[in-house]
């Protein structure tokens, strides 16, 4: 049989497996690789462009800002808290002819602030910044009684004041819890301004003669006089001859406190006119004998053992009067005032008093000698 009749197999022979060389990818992976490749460098292309980056970053520039704002915001809105903040205050009276005094110390209240972070920071500030006049000044209306006081909710009371209000801040905690405030009638006095200066050698003029004394009734109305001195004792003016003006002298009020009283001097100060005929001179007086002034029959039970003498005292005034001390025309003398309570005392001292010629007086650094020890002991035969 010849070879074309020979006969044909219908299967196929298997091929031969592929050589794997190292870890080589199946061909499936590659293709899957290759795809998205292909389709990052598509996306990168559309997004990636110029246009793209400007528009990104043109939205950045106000989203940035708008989220960081609303990030402070959120932070200043948070409800904080300070406690104990001393908060002080002043009241007034609608009333132009009524006065309404505080009567608490210091004129100040404690109270814990509540509100948002950045208020309660800017209320903070405002009520404990320094001034000549408290931030918070409250407004008593008409309605109270002169001549009463009227215990007040602190809270309600100062919390109503625009400071705390328009802000949102309210008050908890306060101390006091009330406050009592005082209205009396507003009235005015006028009052002649004198010199605290007695001597024959000064004569001293002011300008305005007189100046008007504003205060509630019940102090102006006390049975103490009222009067109102030049501030001028402590001048350097007073011991130089000749005329001095003095602008812009300051007044003194023989009320005690009258800032706390609620008096008002108006004007505050005055102008002086200081005519000096002579000048202050000094002596110093040697010796000076010391009389007692005691209790009738108190020296008949006891006995008073005290240096009967002051020595090296020296005294100021005018020149006349220095030389009658000086020609002995004028004896000064000192005296010691006993009383029936130094019986118990075992070691008694006593400013003593002095007896010298009109404007005369014992120097300041010498007026530590006159604070006299002396004892009273009970006779023996008591």
């Amino acid at each position: 049989m010849t070879d074309s009749l020979k006969p044909t197999s219908t299967a196929t022979e298997p091929s031969p497996s592929p050589v794997v060389s190292g870890t080589r990818a199946p061909a499936g992976r590659l293709d899957y690789a290759r795809q998205q490749a292909g389709a990052f460098r598509r996306w990168s292309s559309r997004t990636l462009s110029v246009d793209n980056a400007f528009a990104f970053f043109k939205t950045a520039a106000w989203v940035v800002p708008l989220t960081i704002l609303i990030w402070v915001y959120a932070e200043r809105e948070q409800v904080a808290k300070k406690t104990d903040v001393s908060i002080p205050i002043a009241v007034k009276s609608a009333d132009p002819t009524r006065i309404a005094q505080l009567r608490i110390n210091g004129h100040a209240i404690l109270a814990d602030l509540v509100g948002p972070r950045a208020q309660v920071d800017r209320v903070y500030d405002l009520v404990t910044r320094p001034s000549d006049e408290p931030a918070v000044q409250i407004e008593i209306d008409r309605s109270y009684t002169p001549g009463k006081s009227y215990p007040l909710n602190a809270a309600r009371l100062v919390g109503d004041n625009p400071i705390f209000r328009a802000r949102g801040v309210l008050l908890s905690d306060c101390k006091p819890s009330n406050i009592e405030v005082y209205v009396d009638d507003l009235v005015e006095r006028e009052v002649e301004v004198k010199s605290p200066v007695n001597s024959t050698t000064v004569n001293a003029t002011f300008e305005p003669r007189t100046v008007k004394v504003r205060g509630p009734k019940a102090v102006l109305d006390r049975p103490e006089r009222l009067e109102v001195t030049a501030d001028i004792a402590t001048r350097s003016d007073l011991k130089a001859q000749g005329r001095h003006e003095l602008t812009s002298v300051p007044l003194i009020c023989s009320i005690p406190g009258i800032q706390d009283a609620g008096v008002r001097i108006e004007p505050a100060t005055v102008k002086a006119i200081i005519d000096v005929s002579q000048t202050d001179a000094q002596f110093t007086i040697d010796a000076m004998p010391i009389w007692p002034s005691h209790p009738p029959k108190l020296l008949d039970e006891y006995r008073l053992e005290t240096t009967q003498t002051i020595t090296k005292i020296t005294v100021v005034g005018p020149q006349d009067k220095i030389e009658m001390l000086k020609n002995k025309t004028y004896l000064p003398k000192a005296y010691l005032e006993i009383t029936d309570e130094d019986k118990s005392r075992p070691t008694p001292t006593r400013m003593l008093k002095f007896d010298l010629p009109d404007g005369v007086s014992v120097i300041p650094e010498d007026r530590a000698k006159a604070n006299w020890p002396f004892k009273l002991i009970k006779n023996a035969n008591e």
